[in-house]
């Protein structure tokens, strides 16, 4: 009886330890796009739902343990550990939703400068376009329209790097 229950309590621990240990592994992740954004508040629901599971198992493994003790006069080592990690744990999960939010709020801070620096460019654009862009007066010299039209290749080489850049920050 006291063996079964020594084995009860080490199988119970093993799989409170495992998940403890994938959980925390998986809230130490950092999502760094929106993708992973939504995958993260996905782990973290999965995460909620299973430690609902795994706390009553906890509190079970702590009885068994009390009865080894009060049996056997000692306990199993392992929980105190195990009560380590699962405080962790705990800390995490509550972190965890405020981590992810602060990401996103990096995330669309990042998403908002990518964006000014891209407004800032295509006004550069337009005013070096209004300053040097080709005059009716320039196409009546040869040299002069190959300038003009060395100008508007270069300028249309511009327009689909920002046409590129655009695509980017959406």
């Amino acid at each position: 009886m006291l063996s079964y229950l020594k084995n009860s309590i080490v199988r119970d621990a093993n799989m409170i330890d495992s998940f403890v240990d994938q959980s925390l592994d998986t809230l130490n992740d950092r999502p760094q796009t929106l993708d992973e954004i939504s995958e993260s508040y996905k782990k973290h629901e999965e995460l909620n739902s299973k430690r609902k599971d795994i706390l009553p198992l906890y509190q079970r493994l702590e009885s068994k343990n009390k009865l080894l003790r009060s049996v056997a006069g000692g306990g199993h080592e392992q929980l105190v550990q195990l009560q380590s990690k699962i405080d962790q744990f705990e800390s995490m999960m509550n972190s965890h939703i405020q981590l992810i939010n602060d990401q996103k709020d990096v995330l669309k801070q990042n998403v908002q400068a990518r964006y000014d620096a891209f407004a800032n460019e295509c006004e550069k654009l337009k005013l070096r376009w209004q300053q040097f862009r080709p005059r009716e007066q320039d196409m009546e010299d040869e040299k002069k329209c190959r300038d003009s039209l060395k100008l508007v290749r270069e300028k249309e080489k511009e327009i689909q790097d920002l046409i590129k850049q655009k695509e980017k920050i959406m």
